[in-house]
């Protein structure tokens, strides 16, 4: 800073300051069964995170370079009924993935593709809209979203019966009507080494037209997407045995001290070994 006039002590006046950088750009790649208007809603949505670069690709157009460089594959009615695409389910080896099914999904592939959600239809539809679960924590969602989300209106959703396969965490469930029924619309887990998600239903499009029609704006749709973006591209710490100071930055006469976590084979915290 600029000294003033008769100012006594220009010590204060500068300030050494650290800034950690982190190279976080990430490709996310779309794949869709066929052009939908759910693909460009969310593309913008990811979008408005310079962050984030996304592609949109038919099924017959996506190569697998660009499935290999992407760190996020978003399926959209894949697998269908008119292509089973196992080559690139093939391809998604440890890739996160979110699953968006709607009419044209092909139910049965789409069970036996991931390790989370088992779901029986006679490929009839339904509308269901969102019921917010109170009680999920992978990330938050502001008061006012939640709200938003709630009041919108519904999305297609295969009719028939629901199972989870293992372990999950549910965002929101499904309303029939005024009754909310134990059919996700939105979960998330874990297969593998990889994060996943599954929307259960198609018309998402709807949401971000009626969130500016209501409030002008699409905050509401965009936070829900790009958070779930961002949880699923989040890397998880498998160390066991982790250090870390316990500030940036220390004073040339204060002690540095370090934070040390050991963890188990199950990932319950320790601290009975002694470490030097």
């Amino acid at each position: 800073l600029t000294a003033l006039s008769k100012e006594l002590s220009l010590i204060n006046n500068t300030q050494t300051i650290f800034i950690d950088v982190i190279d976080g750009r990430k490709n996310v790649l779309i794949i869709a069964n066929a052009p939908h208007p759910d693909l460009s809603a969310i593309r913008q949505s990811i979008e408005i995170n310079k962050n984030y670069s996304v592609k949109v690709r038919m099924v017959q157009e996506a190569s697998p370079a660009e499935i290999e460089e992407a760190g996020l594959l978003i399926l959209h009615q894949i697998p269908s009924l008119s292509n089973n695409a196992r080559d690139i389910l093939k391809l998604l080896s440890a890739k996160p993935v979110l699953f968006v099914l709607g009419a044209q999904s092909n139910i049965p592939a789409f069970s036996a593709s991931q390790n989370l959600l088992n779901l029986n239809s006679n490929g009839m539809m339904q509308e269901a809209t969102a019921a917010i679960k109170t009680d999920f924590y992978a990330f938050t969602l502001s008061e006012a979203s939640r709200s938003k989300i709630g009041n919108f209106g519904p999305l297609l959703t295969p009719f028939g019966n629901y199972g989870l396969k293992g372990p999950s965490n549910m965002l929101m469930n499904q309303r029939i009507g005024k009754l909310p029924v134990e059919k996700p619309l939105l979960l998330f887990g874990e297969d593998g080494q990889r994060r996943i998600a599954i929307l259960t239903g198609e018309g998402i499009w709807r949401w971000r037209l009626e969130d500016f029609q209501e409030n002008s704006s699409h905050e509401a749709v965009d936070e829900l997407i790009t958070k779930t973006v961002q949880y699923l591209l989040s890397a998880e710490d498998k160390r066991k045995f982790r250090v870390y100071a316990s500030k940036n930055s220390f004073d040339e006469n204060e002690h540095v001290i370090l934070n040390a976590e050991l963890y188990n084979d199950a990932f319950e915290l320790l601290n009975t070994p002694d470490v030097n």
